[in-house]
C-alpha cells in the first residue's frame, strides 16, 4: 500500500517500478518492484502546465499484491542503490538535451548578427 504522485505516463501505463520498503530502515530495506496495472491499483490524472498528454498521475495502491518474481535486478535490498545509478543516467540525459537547445540557440544567434 501506498502513493506515488507526478508520474508521467501514469495514467496510461500498464506497469509501474516501485521502491518499496522490504525490510529494515536505511537504503539497505529498500528494493524495487514491477508492479503491473491491477486490483488495488489505481491511478488519476494530475492537471499540469505542461501537457494533459503527458498522462500525469497520483498513482493510489491499496493491498496490491505483488509476484515475488516481479523483483527488479533480482535482488531484495538493492533497490535504493538501483535507483540513485538510475538518476545519475537520467540526469546525464536531461543535461544532454539541454546542452542540444543551447547550441542550437547559440547557432542562430550566431546566423541572426551575420
Amino acid at each position: 500500500s501506498g502513493v506515488k504522485k507526478w508520474i508521467t505516463g501514469g495514467a496510461h501505463a500498464d506497469y509501474f517500478v516501485v521502491l518499496a520498503r522490504t525490510g529494515g530502515p536505511g537504503a539497505a530495506g529498500c528494493s524495487y518492484f514491477l508492479v503491473p496495472r491491477s486490483e488495488g491499483l489505481e491511478t488519476k490524472q494530475i492537471s499540469t502546465s505542461y501537457s494533459k498528454a503527458a498522462g500525469t498521475a497520483l498513482v493510489i495502491m491499496e493491498n496490491v499484491k505483488v509476484p515475488a518474481d516481479h523483483l527488479v535486478g533480482g535482488k531484495e535490498g538493492k533497490g535504493f542503490m538501483q535507483a540513485m545509478q538510475n538518476f545519475t543516467k537520467e540526469r546525464w540525459l536531461i543535461i544532454a538535451r539541454y546542452i542540444s537547445a543551447i547550441r542550437f540557440t547559440v547557432e542562430e544567434c550566431w546566423k541572426w548578427s551575420l
